[in-house]
């Protein structure tokens, strides 16, 4: 289901928009008014989760980086979805994953577009993405592929990436009842 615009003019998406389930408990509510966040769209998805597409820190206008840059600390995750041709941006990495190093833990990378490189091209692009990550201080060499929208093909990686976000969901889930929260 497609709940959020994608084009090949960016910038795309100007504001936040969050799927969230269809029935929220309050306290996401709560949490979405806090953060500003208007877009919702609800989903029936098992997963109880809240999926925040936000604009691209890169883009020309200003305020989509302060946007990112104000909600990423407040976030639980954070899936950062590169592409062959932009993955090892210096600005992407000297102005943005760097200094965000200190959220390593919440990050999750998912190389997209995969169906453009051959075996060889894919395995040189993951080994140079994951020594850039590790070498900025993403101790964690989480990256996952995929290809969402694969010219004349199936979509490649979504299940093992539904399934990454399940067991962060429970990982958290369980961290936060062992605090008694």
């Amino acid at each position: 289901t497609e709940v959020s615009a994608v084009g090949p003019v960016r910038p795309t998406t100007a504001e936040p928009i969050a799927w969230i389930p269809s029935n929220p408990e309050p306290g996401l509510v709560r949490l979405l008014d806090d953060l500003g966040l208007e877009r919702r769209v609800g989903h029936a998805h098992p997963l109880p989760v809240a999926i925040i597409d936000l604009p691209d820190y890169d883009s020309v206008e200003f305020e989509h980086r302060a946007t990112v840059e104000a909600l990423v600390p407040r976030v639980d995750a954070v899936i950062w979805v590169l592409d062959p041709q932009k993955y090892s941006d210096r600005a992407l990495h000297r102005d943005y994953l760097v200094p965000l190093a200190g959220y390593a833990g919440q990050f999750l990378f998912v190389l997209n577009q995969v169906d453009r490189l051959d075996e060889p091209g894919l395995a040189a692009v993951l080994d140079d993405l994951t020594s850039q990550l590790i070498s900025e201080g993403f101790d964690h060499d989480r990256i996952l592929t995929a290809a969402a929208r694969p010219v004349g093909g199936e979509a490649q990686g979504i299940d093992r990436l539904v399934g990454e976000i399940g067991e962060r969901c429970e990982s958290l889930r369980t961290a936060l009842a062992e605090r008694g929260e």
